[in-house]
């Protein structure tokens, strides 16, 4: 078993050529090339030492080491949306967040946050007044 994790490029386009069942079909989804598709997809083959698709005229269809990949990688790639996703949903998307080390809030951070906010009053109601440690 390899540990090593092919180039996620490879691997989505593997996933988009699998969803859609046709390299042409995912090369216009990405705005690439068919042979750009199939070129990823070889490779990504070569390094898992399998087939993943059985090519036909104008058509793929996924082998069972396809299946099984495809399978693992779709629920991957709709975590990874989820979290595009919740970024845009954020529900306070004016508010910020700032993490740093303890020295450098105590010594530099806090003794400016006070002239922050005299300087920039029209954000004060988007500034927490709330520290914390």
């Amino acid at each position: 078993m390899k540990d090593k994790l092919p180039p996620l490029q490879g691997l989505y386009y593997f996933y988009q050529a699998a969803k859609l069942g046709s390299f042409k079909d995912a090369a216009a989804t990405l705005y690439v090339s068919a042979a750009a598709i199939s070129q990823q997809i070889r490779q990504l083959e070569e390094q898992l030492g399998c087939e993943l698709f059985y090519r036909q005229h104008r058509k793929v269809m996924l082998t069972t080491e396809g299946h099984s990949l495809f399978k693992e990688l779709s629920q991957g790639f709709e975590h990874i949306l989820r979290g595009v996703q919740s970024i845009h949903n954020d529900a306070e998307p004016n508010r910020l967040s700032i993490s740093t080390l303890p020295s450098f809030a105590q010594h530099w951070l806090v003794p400016r946050i006070q002239s922050f906010r005299e300087q920039y009053q029209s954000l004060a109601y988007y500034l927490s007044p709330i520290i914390n440690w």
